[in-house]
């Protein structure tokens, strides 16, 4: 839990660094950065230094001599380069979504920060690419299973389709799937366009199949994007399964 301490050790650091003309870009991120902040949430938040000093902030303002302040220090051109799809600290982008800078000396941060947590085209093919046949392999397995009578392999199946499906509707979208303490929050407050559900619904549905043992009704979710991913021009990765059991045409 942040103390008041604390708050008032992190609002000294804010107006230190905003006098600091080798800070370039400062911001809060993490829950209080999205308005999520609970009494337990700690200070999280990202600072733009010159190339120069960036090893001295990192010592001063980087180091945990608070465990409740966290300040990860970067250089433009790291900033830059963070997280890009593909690369070891990708699972990082959607920290960076629905995030506003505090100040930016340099007037580009905004526009690098909103970037991270949107997809370009050639990332969400192949993300979708990539999720949408496990997804669809994940509900052939379950049905097979549910079939069979072997419903804790049907329930894991179900389990391990879940990311899958939420990687790719939300790559429909053009942007990176929410981490799963945002899910419910990012639904309500930035509903998915290309799809039917109403407000809810769709999570309302995940959690019956998981808590519920309505299994079932993650073929019916499939059977509800597919024709949506099909206008969208990913015909190919559900036609492959043409003839397969539950899932193919």
């Amino acid at each position: 839990m942040a103390t008041i301490e604390t708050g008032k050790q992190f609002q000294k650091i804010v107006e230190e660094i905003k006098k600091d003309q080798n800070v370039l870009a400062f911001w809060i991120d993490g829950a209080r950065g999205k308005g999520m902040e609970t009494e337990n949430s700690d200070y999280d938040a990202r600072m733009i230094v010159k190339d120069n000093v960036v090893n001295q902030y990192k010592e001063k303002y980087g180091s945990k001599k608070n465990p409740e302040i966290e300040i990860s220090i970067m250089t433009f051109d790291e900033l830059k380069e963070h997280a890009k799809y593909g690369s070891e600290m990708s699972w990082d982008r959607y920290n960076f979504a629905h995030l506003k800078v505090m100040f930016d000396r340099t007037g580009e941060i905004q526009v690098i920060i909103d970037s991270k947590s949107m997809l370009s085209k050639k990332d969400q093919d192949l993300i979708i690419k990539d999720v949408l046949g496990a997804f669809i392999n994940q509900v052939y397995r379950l049905e097979k299973n549910a079939r069979d009578g072997n419903l804790i392999a049907a329930k894991f199946d179900a389990i391990e389709a879940i990311p899958f499906l939420l990687e790719a509707i939300f790559a429909l979208e053009g942007n990176v799937r929410p981490y799963n303490k945002y899910l419910v929050w990012e639904l309500d407050n930035y509903p998915l366009e290309k799809f039917p559900w109403k407000r809810g619904e769709l999570v309302s549905n995940l959690t019956s199949v998981i808590d519920g043992g309505q299994l079932h009704k993650l073929l019916d979710i499939l059977l509800t994007i597919r024709p949506i991913f099909k206008d969208e021009g990913y015909s190919e990765e559900f036609d492959e399964w043409k003839g397969y059991y539950k899932v193919g045409e």
